[in-house]
């Protein structure tokens, strides 16, 4: 995975515009910071779940992160933070991946 964000950084690099970062206030900055140790902790997590357990019961939880996110957002009102309405086909979408990922998570090995 390092490599691959290596890789893409190198890509993008050219493309960025690093003087936007002296406009950032110090809220910015912090969850700047926040983001950048939730993706390292999430990582060692994921690493960590990976070895106690099978892979497609931790890619079906892992699955589930987004939408909850998303649930977050549409439910409870955040000052600063307009949510997307959802249309019908988006509710089904995720409605299906969460069936399927309860029905991986918990779905017996054939012998």
């Amino acid at each position: 995975m390092l490599v691959f964000y290596w890789i893409g950084a190198l890509v993008f690099l050219p493309l960025s515009n690093f003087s936007l970062l002296a406009e950032l206030s110090a809220v910015q900055w912090g969850l700047l910071a926040f983001c950048g140790l939730n993706t390292l902790i999430a990582y060692g997590c994921f690493a960590e779940a990976m070895v106690h357990m099978e892979a497609s019961r931790v890619s079906a939880i892992i699955a589930l992160t987004p939408l909850l996110t998303v649930a977050i957002v549409q439910l409870i009102p955040i000052p600063g933070i307009t949510a997307e309405q959802l249309q019908m086909l988006s509710i089904i979408g995720a409605c299906m991946v969460v069936c399927g990922s309860i029905i991986t998570a918990v779905a017996k090995k054939a012998p």
